[in-house]
């Protein structure tokens, strides 16, 4: 049996990146080989801030790979009115790469067997291996806080007793 590969590609913000990085360390526990696929600056800041040294001696099928910053010299649009525009540049760039890493593999680096990316990026992972016919399992790992889904889960309640939507303010 082929020796399992997954890559994870988070959007390229830092507590995205921060939960994909903990998923990637639970699976590397497991021997499975691990491609980590962020920008340059979130690699520079993990290399800088992140000990990506430790994790790469602790977990031998961790690798990380990087894609260009994907936006311009206007400064990081990760936040406010500008956030879409980044994930959609994300999305972007990311394509000839996932291009190359699905169609790609070797003795030392097997071909791809499931993809985990954030949930935020929908269909860009299933679209570029229709475009290339390949079937591969994708899952859609949603990168939120403890509060987060708290409020999604108990939103149906919240409708259901009628607090939802909020009135009289």
């Amino acid at each position: 049996m082929a020796e399992a590969h997954v890559l994870i590609f988070p959007l390229p913000l830092p507590a995205h990146v921060v939960s994909m990085l903990k998923l990637a360390e639970l699976l590397a526990l497991q021997n499975l080989r691990i491609t980590f696929l962020t920008t340059d600056t979130i690699h520079s800041r993990l290399t800088r801030f992140g000990d990506i040294q430790v994790l790469s001696e602790s977990y031998p099928t961790l690798h990380f790979k990087t894609l260009s910053d994907c936006y311009d010299e206007g400064g990081h649009p990760g936040f406010g009115d500008r956030i879409w525009d980044f994930i959609s540049s994300v999305t972007l760039h990311a394509k000839p790469f996932l291009r190359d890493i699905l169609l790609s593999h070797t003795p030392q680096i097997p071909k791809l067997s499931c993809v985990i990316q954030d949930g935020i990026f929908g269909s860009l992972s299933a679209g570029v291996a229709a475009e290339l016919n390949i079937s591969i399992p994708i899952i859609h790992f949603r990168t939120i806080s403890s509060c987060c889904f708290w409020a999604y889960i108990s939103a149906t309640k919240l409708l259901q007793c009628q607090e939802l939507p909020i009135r009289g303010m």
